[in-house]
């Protein structure tokens, strides 16, 4: 969702095993981001208000069995501070939103369930929703009352081609970032972050990418040395339907070279060990209170 007028870019993304989808919004001059947020609730539609520094998010699922439920948060672009708006729990699935002006919001949602609704995911229910001040709207304070409305067809239609086709016109050289596992910062300002499909990144303070070492299924977990000259990264690999601990890798943070390894015999942990050098430790204990014996320090 793009704002052409301020400048700004909202995007939602998530991956399939994440229970909190998140939120961005990004400068479209800079690429910085200006608010971040995460959604209980994968996120279905946004819009920005035609003039407060608002954006409103629509989230919401099937249950697979019953319930259509969802959530509208609205996100204050100058605070970066957030409030779900449905009185309800459970609220309702959001499928579209759009502002009519600048009090009233045209929401478009699917039924609460499907009870005896053979209509009910292709069909939906349209309500304005009217606030003299979108930026001052309590929490918890849109009602089922507000949100009764007609109902009116609704298709489901997958807008993940026209996200990537905006997103691609607004830089064409952009890569998509695939399951960022961990992130960490170095003294120097420099972001080190492990994803999908790389061992392990670095970025810049400017925002540029210095290198990176693809991989296959990417690195997971990243211990820093104390000098910070290297890093240490777990990776994994799969083996049917189960995953196993494939190596450690030692990687230069000057230019990403591999200068070490290890093959643990089963599943481990990596982090930092009292004194802040790396350590592996057996899968599910924690660095403290586990007995040295049981902790490898790299």
């Amino acid at each position: 969702m793009a704002d052409g007028r301020r400048g700004l870019l909202a995007v939602a993304g998530t991956h399939g095993f994440s229970d909190h989808p998140t939120v961005g919004v990004y400068d479209t001059a800079t690429l910085s981001c200006r608010a971040l947020i995460r959604s209980r609730l994968v996120v279905q539609a946004m819009a920005f208000h035609p003039t407060l520094p608002l954006l409103v998010v629509g989230t919401g699922s099937y249950d697979g069995g019953y319930f259509f439920s969802g959530d509208l948060l609205l996100l204050n672009l100058e605070t970066g501070t957030s409030i779900s708006a449905f009185e309800h729990w459970d609220g309702r699935q959001v499928l579209e939103l759009e502002w009519l002006d600048e009090q009233r919001l045209c929401v478009l949602m699917a039924p609460p369930d499907d009870w005896q609704d053979k209509e009910a995911h292709t069909h939906g229910h349209t309500a304005v929703v009217l606030r003299p001040d979108w930026t001052s709207v309590p929490p918890r304070s849109i009602t089922p009352y507000d949100l009764a409305g007609p109902r009116v067809p609704a298709p489901r239609p997958d807008g993940r081609a026209a996200a990537y086709q905006l997103v691609t016109e607004l830089g064409p050289d952009w890569d998509p970032r695939l399951t960022v596992q961990a992130v960490e910062e170095l003294s120097d300002g420099r972001i080190l972050a492990t994803l999908g499909g790389v061992q392990l990144e670095c970025w810049l303070p400017s925002g540029e990418r210095e290198w990176a070492v693809p991989d296959e299924e990417g690195g997971r977990e990243i211990a820093v040395a104390r000098d910070e000259s290297s890093a240490w990264v777990s990776l994994v690999r799969p083996e049917g339907h189960n995953r196993r601990p494939q190596s450690v890798v030692r990687l230069s943070l000057a230019d990403g070279a591999q200068v070490g390894q290890v093959a643990p015999s089963g599943y481990v942990s990596l982090s930092s060990a009292a004194g802040g050098d790396p350590a592996l430790a057996p899968s599910g204990y924690w660095i403290r209170g586990v007995p040295q014996s049981r902790c490898r320090v790299l």
